[in-house]
């Protein structure tokens, strides 16, 4: 059974934490105001420090080997920001043939475009909070987090279909039940650097000016 890695790094001795798990109805409300049909959460909200500006720029990993089909900067607050999305290779589980779309969200940047391929591990993007990320994450998380979604295809009669596609999220499952065992644990790593902090403080004055400007 195919299993993916975490798309973020631990960072120092933090763990990783779930923010907000996929299946919580605590904010539908809210996205319906957005726009959004959604019966709960499709994914999982992860972060890797209760401290914000520590957590902004940090990378993100692709959790699979895989083609970028579509790399989105989209900074409005109504939608989910920067982000990519990949499609896995086909693999064959209890003799069905299936692949996995994995999709990446509220990036303070890209380091990749669409039509790249990239290996599991590969950099891809660094932690932000672009789009709707700054509600429904309890103190000490401020917004920034990537909002990690997995989609199961299965090919049938030569054509690839969602496997849940009326499950009221769009086919989205429990990225949880697809990340490889102990994910948390097997994480990269990544230690204190200064230079990290200056990276958070440019972050933070972009995304201040980059809503100022929304408003004007």
């Amino acid at each position: 059974m195919k299993k993916l890695k975490c798309p973020i790094a631990r960072y120092n001795d933090e763990p990783i934490y779930i923010t907000l798990p996929y299946g919580s109805k605590a904010f539908v409300e809210q996205y319906k105001k957005l726009g959004w049909d959604l019966t709960h959460h499709n994914g999982i909200d992860l972060v890797n420090s209760t401290n914000a500006q520590k957590a902004y720029g940090t990378p993100v990993y692709a959790s699979q080997d895989g083609v970028i089909t579509r790399a989105i900067y989209d900074t409005s607050v109504s939608k989910k920001g920067n982000g990519l999305t990949i499609e896995g290779l086909p693999f064959v589980k209890d003799g069905k043939e299936m692949l996995l779309i994995t999709t990446y969200w509220h990036l303070a940047d890209l380091s990749a475009k669409t039509g790249d391929f990239v290996k599991a591990g590969q950099i891809i993007g660094t932690l932000g909070n672009t789009g709707y990320a700054i509600g429904g994450h309890p103190s000490p998380f401020k917004g920034t987090h990537i909002h990690y979604m997995v989609f199961p295809y299965e090919r049938v009669n030569g054509k690839w279909q969602k496997c849940e596609p009326n499950n009221g999220v769009g086919g989205a499952v429990n990225a949880e039940l697809w990340l490889e065992d102990n994910w948390k644990e097997k994480a990269q790593t990544i230690t204190y650097d200064k230079k990290v902090d200056i990276v958070s403080i440019l972050g933070i004055i972009k995304r201040s000016i980059e809503y100022i400007k929304s408003k004007l």
